[in-house]
């Protein structure tokens, strides 16, 4: 799949870097810092503003962020508690949020929680997609793994709600959940042939952030300054491990 120059499901997984800002000026201070390191993408998680931006601040923000990252693509992301993150906003404000970016013109890709957002799910899906927008369906669990049958069926069903991406990020608590992260991502990505983000977070699912190559996750995500999950590689090592792993 290409997004903009960069081909996101062939080649060695690619680097994406979040931006975890409090405001304006901190997000366009961390940007600046990551298009000097070896990044492909960048996901501007606009959940960590504070106070939780409107519409017109996500909008002048994303143009702003586009203009510092040139050709590398944007990932809009408003990360909810319920998976992670630091936004509680309602069904109304959430879609909002999320259109308002796709009209920005700034970003590339949008996440989309799939499982907690019902129906609402699909037509911001739709809206997207329909205005060039490619979707990323995720889903994060920060407190367990289910089973490899179970993620599989996770990436089944975002699939079959016509994702471009398919992303799910497990909190493990054994080797045995890391591997079935790892079975279901092989599995699906085998199955649906769309690229499949399958992060296993913390310190034991190291593993997932640099194994996409064989398990077929396509994306890996990788702190400049300060990241925005456990777990997470600075990008400057992950690009040397990728590309040792890669035979050069």
């Amino acid at each position: 799949m290409k997004v903009r120059n960069l081909e996101i499901g062939s080649g060695r997984p690619k680097i994406c870097a979040p931006v975890t800002g409090k405001d304006r000026e901190a997000v366009y201070s961390q940007v600046r810092e990551i298009v000097q390191a070896p990044v492909d993408m960048i996901e501007w998680r606009a959940d960590m503003m504070e106070p939780f931006p409107d519409s017109a601040a996500i909008q002048e923000t994303a143009k702003g962020i586009r203009e510092i990252a040139g050709d590398r693509p944007v990932l809009f992301t408003v990360r909810t508690k319920a998976e992670g993150g630091s936004a509680d906003p309602d069904e109304e404000t959430y879609e909002q949020a999320c259109r308002s970016a796709v009209l920005s013109g700034a970003i590339d890709l949008l996440d989309i929680e799939i499982m907690s957002h019902g129906g609402s799910a699909d037509i911001i899906r739709s809206f997207a997609q329909d205005n060039g927008v490619r979707v990323v369906f995720s889903n994060h669990n920060f407190t367990s793994t289910p089973s490899a049958e179970i993620l599989f069926r996770l990436f089944a069903y975002m699939n079959a709600h016509d994702g471009d991406i398919l992303k799910i990020a497990v909190m493990p608590q054994t080797r045995s959940d890391v591997m079935n992260l790892l079975d279901a991502s092989y599995a699906a990505w085998e199955r649906f042939g769309k690229p499949i983000i399958a992060i296993s977070m913390g310190r034991l699912g190291l593993l997932s952030r640099i194994s996409g190559g064989i398990t077929g996750s396509a994306v890996t995500f990788a702190s400049v300054g300060e990241g925005s999950a456990p777990g997470q590689i600075p990008a400057d090592e992950m690009a040397r491990i990728l590309k040792m792993l890669d035979g050069e």
